[in-house]
């Protein structure tokens, strides 16, 4: 769950610039996904780089705000918890546990436990507060926007049904070079208005090379259900386990 290929645009990302004075499409898709609460889900992430492909099963569950528990489970077994207050990580290849304070864990990793399964909130919260630009519309896509950062361009593209469909990152606002794009399909609408796409396709570009490549499936999902009170708790998740906390950076 971990995406390693979300961390590649975190980083190319960077720090973010300027502000918006009115509720842009970021702003009305994230209140959107706000009203669920719960979810559990399982997903079947596909990666290709130049040197091999993989494949991992997980299962997920999440509660707003800033709880998650990842069990994965091929191609090794780990567990991924965040109680709100604490983020767990333990593998059992080689016992490593660890323990870091919520407040010191990457960007990255926070912005996920704060993202809804199978939505594209992280993109969407590392654009919230930029500049909201409309673009020129097309057949396909007839709602375009443009935020601009200081190192970076994104673009969303809404299908005919108001759907977010498409995210694309440029180095620069004539989108010459695309550095990375998720494209998202197979939408479920759990809760009445709110759109969850059950496939995402990502792929990372350098100098027009591909590096990287991923399909995440999501799929069993239960969506504003009642969630056991001992789901996020350390002790029931990793009973018998003593955690090293992590170094600071």
């Amino acid at each position: 769950m971990m995406n390693r290929f979300l961390w590649i645009v975190a980083v190319l990302v960077g720090a973010q610039s300027g502000s918006a004075t009115a509720q842009t499409r970021v702003d009305q898709l994230l209140t959107d996904y706000s009203r669920i609460m719960t979810m559990s889900c399982e997903i079947r992430k596909d990666s290709a780089t130049p040197d091999g492909e993989g494949r991992m099963l997980s299962r997920v569950w999440f509660e707003a705000p800033n709880r998650l528990l990842v069990e994965n489970f091929t191609p090794f077994k780990r567990k991924i918890l965040c109680d709100g207050q604490n983020l767990y990580y333990y593998a059992d290849d080689g016992n490593t546990a660890i323990q870091q304070p919520f407040n010191e864990i990457r960007d990255d990793m926070r912005l996920q436990t704060q993202s809804v399964p199978a939505s594209p909130m992280e993109h969407l919260f590392r654009l919230k507060g930029l500049p909201e630009t409309n673009l020129t519309a097309t057949t396909q896509w007839p709602v375009r926007t443009g935020y601009t950062a200081s190192n970076l361009y994104a673009v969303l593209c809404f299908d005919s049904t108001n759907r977010l469909a498409i995210v694309e990152f440029y180095t620069s606002a004539e989108m010459t070079n695309c550095y990375a794009k998720t494209v998202y399909s197979v939408f479920e609408q759990p809760v009445s208005g709110v759109w969850l796409p059950l496939r995402h396709e990502t792929e990372i570009t350098v100098q027009g090379q591909m590096k990287a490549r991923e399909t995440r499936r999501f799929s069993n999902l239960k969506v504003n259900q009642s969630v056991p009170a001992d789901t996020f708790k350390h002790e029931k998740v990793f009973p018998g386990v003593t955690f090293a906390v992590a170094p600071r950076n």
